[in-house]
This record gives C-alpha cells, sequence and structure tokens, in this order.
C-alpha cells in the first residue's frame, strides 16, 4: 500500500551561515528571502531521509551566483536543495563598508515527521510500541486485544488467521524475533481518510536468524479503536 499521507510532512533545518568571505568580510551575508526546498517525492514515499551542505557564491547584491554540492546522501536531495537555494537573497558581505562576494556553506536536512500522527492518534502510536515489545516476546497480551476477529497473518509460507497465532504457541513464536533482536527501521504511514494506517519494520533477530521485514495493517472500528486487520512477516 502507498499513500500520500499527513503523516510525512517535510522539515528542513537551515542553520546559520558559516564560513569565511572571499576576501575576508566585516560583515557576513544574512538571509532575506528564505526558499524551502520541495522534498523530493520518490524519496518521500520511500521514507528516505538525509542531508545536505551546499557551497553557495553570494555576489555584491546578496543573490546568488553559484551553488555546488559539498556532501550529500541522495543526489535528489541535493538537486532539491541547490534548486531552492538559488532563489534565496542576502544582505550582501561587506568590508569597508563596501558590498563584496561572499562564499558561506548551508546544511539542509531533510526529514520526515510523525507528528500529525502523534498530535491526533496516540493510541496507534502506543499499540506500535507494544507491536514492538510483543517482538521482543513481550506484552502479547495488549496487541492480542487489538486483532480483528478477520484478521490474517502471513509468515514466509504460512497462512492463516491472525487470532489463531495468538491462542497457538507454535505460531505465535512464528512472529516472535526474541529479546535480542534489533527493530533496524520504523516508518509509519497513516491514510489521507485517518481510517487506515500501516506499520513497517525491518528487524534484525538474533544470531542465526536472517533479518526480516514487518508489515503491520491497522483500520480504525466506528468506534474509534484502532484494529489490526492484517500481517506480513518475512525476510
Amino acid at each position: 500500500m502507498r499513500t500520500s499521507s499527513v503523516l510525512i510532512m517535510m522539515i528542513v533545518c537551515v542553520l546559520c551561515l558559516t564560513g569565511t568571505a572571499m576576501t575576508g568580510p566585516q560583515d557576513m551575508p544574512e538571509v532575506k528571502k528564505q526558499v524551502a526546498p520541495a522534498y523530493p517525492t520518490i524519496l518521500k514515499e520511500a521514507g528516505i531521509e538525509g542531508n545536505v551542505w551546499l557551497k553557495v557564491l553570494i555576489d555584491e547584491q546578496g543573490f546568488v551566483a553559484k551553488a555546488e554540492t559539498i556532501k550529500c546522501e541522495h543526489p535528489a536531495f541535493a538537486e532539491a536543495a541547490i534548486t531552492a537555494v538559488k532563489q534565496w537573497e542576502f544582505t550582501p558581505a561587506r568590508k569597508d563598508g563596501k558590498p563584496i562576494k561572499a562564499e558561506v556553506t548551508i546544511p539542509f536536512r531533510f526529514k520526515l515527521s510523525d507528528k500529525g500522527l502523534k498530535s491526533k492518534h496516540g493510541d496507534l502510536l502506543r499499540l506500535h510500541d507494544d507491536i514492538i515489545k510483543f517482538l521482543h516476546g513481550d506484552g502479547d497480551n495488549n496487541v492480542k486485544g487489538r486483532v480483528g476477529s478477520t484478521a490474517y497473518a502471513v509468515v514466509g509460507n504460512t497462512y492463516g488467521s491472525l487470532p489463531s497465532f495468538f491462542t497457538d504457541g507454535t505460531k505465535k513464536n512464528l512472529l516472535i524475533e526474541g529479546p535480542d533482536s534489533i527493530v533496524e527501521y520504523k516508518r509509519s504511514v497513516l491514510g489521507d481518510a485517518e481510517d487506515m494506517a500501516y506499520l513497517l519494520l525491518k528487524t534484525k533477530p538474533a544470531p542465526g536468524k536472517p533479518e526480516r521485514y514487518h508489515t503491520v495493517v491497522f483500520v480504525k472500528s466506528p468506534e474509534g479503536e484502532w484494529k489490526i486487520s492484517a500481517w506480513h512477516a518475512g525476510s
């Protein structure tokens, strides 16, 4: 399931300008107009975050004359940051009262936020936490009470009713990763109508077990309670 969601929002943190002007200014440039970069769609949908550092040349009028990448964690982030920073305007650097060219470094942070989910759906996030505890072998009663009566599970080649995985110890062990397992990746997505959501987890189990992905699908009941409707687990 791939949906756009209010859960996914862009946070771009532009830190204070650093660097030394090319001819040693007495006054460094200051931002007058700031344009936030667009979060690349393909990276947003994939849940990928990252940082970009740009070297920016500001001319005597305070416009960006040149921008190039110093370091980036994905080329699409660099492209978005450069497109945005070329629209910025500054008060120019000055030396002896005269405007001069200056070179600065500007870092950008591309981050996905679940602020919207936290503010409106704290109950769902608590259920997420209970699921992670369950994967470690703890708190199965909290999760069991949230399993829908028609929910199903697919674990590797095993398919069945999800409630049965919580009453049959052998089946339940197919889901549990163990107390030494680590959640390496976590992504939560809330559907546009806010009545469906899913949780994607990548786990690194105890030694001797392969890493696995868990996709848990949730639906909101007419009473407003979140229930688990499906659980897929596999490498």
